[in-house]
């Protein structure tokens, strides 16, 4: 099922609910990200202060594929050269 989310308001819901079905605890998902329980709390509750990694790291443990939509006129090679690439910076 694919959901477009536009706030981190929708981000933190569908977290919450992912989680919920899979029988996870906030409790348990902290401990599976290595963090307390209060930044899964917060990222749930659609505060925007979370850490991306974080937020990444929830969706990636609870099966969740991101996917960006680039621009149409977003050069390929440009984007390409860019995940090319081992290290961000």
């Amino acid at each position: 099922m694919k959901v477009q989310i536009d706030n981190a308001t929708e981000f933190g819901s569908i977290v919450k609910s992912v989680r919920q079905a899979q029988g996870i605890d906030q409790r348990d998902m902290a401990s599976i990200l290595s963090v307390s329980v209060n930044p899964v709390k917060a990222l749930e509750s659609g505060k925007g202060t979370v850490a991306l990694q974080t937020a990444l790291n929830a969706l990636n443990e609870l099966g969740v594929k991101v996917v960006l939509e680039l621009p149409l006129d977003m050069d390929t090679k440009h984007v390409e050269k860019l995940l090319s690439r081992k290290n961000f910076e």
